[in-house]
């Protein structure tokens, strides 16, 4: 008979391991290091000793700093090369972000289609093309096709 030791196997963490970091604690100095350090290498603990920050704290920075770029009009395919991120990276940054601060960022809807995209869609659609050859013709998923169509019917 095997029980079941779920509780046992839980990974214990200290409640400083939880602490959320507010960016607010760092100098503009230090700030403006950490993000010039950020363009050149990649975030490790090594830079964290260095700059004498912690690691959940350097990826505060970042964010911030992608999110004020995104802000002030910058593309963002011109953050993801400024940064040597991908740009599926920064977009996730925008949808974990709490965009109150942030006026002029608009999330993406139906799963990182653009507006042109979707109006190609839904052509397509209105044209009897199948949901596998508007994805093919147009390098999305098919998943996406369909959640377009989806929202057209109602």
């Amino acid at each position: 008979m095997c029980r079941n030791n779920a509780s046992s196997k839980l990974d214990h963490t200290t409640a400083s391991s939880r602490k959320t970091f507010d960016i607010s604690v760092v100098s503009d100095e230090t700030r403006q290091e950490i993000l010039k350090r950020i363009k050149e290498t990649k975030i490790t603990k090594a830079l964290g000793k260095e700059l004498g920050v912690i690691v959940p704290l350097i990826y505060k920075v970042r964010n911030h700093g992608i999110l004020t770029k995104l802000n002030s009009g910058e593309s963002t395919q011109a953050v993801a090369e400024e940064f040597k991120m991908d740009i599926k990276n920064v977009r996730e940054v925008i949808f974990r972000a709490n965009l109150a601060e942030f006026p002029n960022i608009k999330r993406r809807t139906l799963d990182y289609l653009t507006p042109e995209q979707v109006q190609t869609v839904r052509n397509c659609l209105n044209r009897k093309m199948t949901l596998r050859e508007i994805s093919e013709v147009l390098g999305i998923k098919d998943s996406l096709v369909r959640c377009v169509q989806t929202k057209m019917k109602s």
